[in-house]
C-alpha cells in the first residue's frame, strides 16, 4: 500500500471511532447496577475485535483489505478507550484518581513506543505480517486473562 493512503486510513479509523464511542459506551454502562460488568465485557469484546482486525490485516492482499482492517481498528478503539477510563474511574479511590489517570495515560505511551520499535524490528527481520501475528497473540492472552478475571 502506498504511504500516501495513510492519512485516509487514519481518517477512516477516527471517523468510525467518533461515531461508535458514545453508543457503545451507553451499551457498556447498561451492565449491572454500577455498570462495571458491562464495561468489562465491552473491553474484552474490544480485544476480540482487535484480533479480528489483526487477522484481516495479516491476510490483506489488496489496499481495500487494509482499509477494512483499519476500520475494524476504529471499532476496537471505540469499544476500549472510553470504557477503560470508565473502569479506572470506577475502581480507583478518589484521592488517587489524578495520579492514576496520569499513569494510565503515560504507561501506554511508553508501551506504544516500545511496541512500534519492536514491530519495525520484526517487520524488517521477518516480514510485514509478523508484527500483526505477535500483537494478535498478546491480545488473545489478554482476552483469555480477562475472561478468567470476570
Amino acid at each position: 500500500m502506498q504511504v500516501a493512503y495513510l492519512p485516509i486510513l487514519m481518517f477512516g479509523t477516527n471517523i468510525v471511532q467518533s461515531m461508535l464511542t458514545y453508543p457503545l459506551g451507553v451499551i457498556a454502562d447498561k451492565g449491572d447496577l454500577n455498570g462495571a460488568s458491562g464495561r468489562k465485557f465491552m473491553l474484552l469484546g474490544g480485544f476480540a475485535v482487535m484480533v479480528l482486525a489483526d487477522i484481516v490485516l495479516v491476510l490483506a492482499k489488496v489496499p481495500w483489505h487494509v482499509f477494512v482492517g483499519y476500520l475494524i481498528v476504529g471499532v476496537h478503539m471505540s469499544m476500549t478507550q472510553g470504557n477503560l477510563k470508565a473502569v479506572l474511574s470506577a475502581t480507583m479511590p478518589p484521592p488517587v484518581r489524578g495520579p492514576g489517570f496520569a499513569l494510565s495515560a503515560l504507561s501506554p505511551g511508553f508501551a506504544l513506543g516500545l511496541g512500534h520499535y519492536l514491530a519495525v524490528f520484526l517487520c524488517s527481520l521477518l516480514g510485514s505480517s509478523v508484527p500483526f501475528c505477535v500483537g494478535m497473540c498478546w491480545r488473545l492472552f489478554a482476552l483469555g486473562s480477562g475472561w478468567l478475571l470476570l
